[in-house]
């Protein structure tokens, strides 16, 4: 039985984990496109200073 409640509860823990994993990761990507269409704005509009800022 205690072998069986630590299962359950390390699965549980590991499904949290990898839910708050999960949520930072796209949080990341939503930063990082961010940054790279700024880059890119940058230099289409030949900013330099914008193109190296987004260095």
């Amino acid at each position: 039985m205690s072998t069986l409640r630590s299962l359950i509860i390390t699965s549980l823990t590991a499904l949290l984990l990898t839910g708050i994993s999960n949520s930072t990761a796209a949080s990341d990507q939503d930063e990082i496109l961010a940054l790279y269409q700024g880059w890119i704005r940058a230099v289409e509009s030949s900013d330099i200073d914008g193109y190296v800022g987004g260095l």
